[in-house]
């Protein structure tokens, strides 16, 4: 059973790595590894839930954490209530109708120009 995946890119300056954990293993990170020796680390790139974050700056004399608090994004996206995504929905559905009309015009226009 694969616990986790690592895929690297590798330049003349720096080697990028992006780590996917899987079930106990779970981790998703980026590190961007120079070749002065600095590395820098994104833990939880992308987690979704709520977490505290801890960004990691190396180099050869010493480390620098950077904690940031991700608020759980699923809460955030459904705590709108049904008379606010109405709205958006209304909103983009009109979005849509207008640039319907802009591509009709477009379109007629080019028909006359190939008659």
């Amino acid at each position: 059973m694969i616990n986790n995946i690592k895929i690297s890119i590798i330049s003349k300056k720096i080697q990028f790595d992006i780590v996917i954990g899987f079930f106990e293993k779970y981790q998703n990170n980026v590190i961007l590894k120079y070749f002065d020796g600095s590395i820098l680390t994104f833990n939880h790139f992308f987690y979704g839930k709520k977490i505290i974050k801890e960004n990691i700056y190396q180099n050869r004399n010493k480390i620098k954490r950077i904690l940031i608090k991700e608020n759980n994004i699923f809460e955030e996206i459904f705590k709108f209530n049904n008379k606010k995504i109405l709205a958006i929905s209304n909103n983009n559905e009109k979005i849509i109708k207008s640039y319907l009309k802009i591509l009709d015009r477009i379109k007629k226009k080019l028909n006359n120009c190939s008659n």
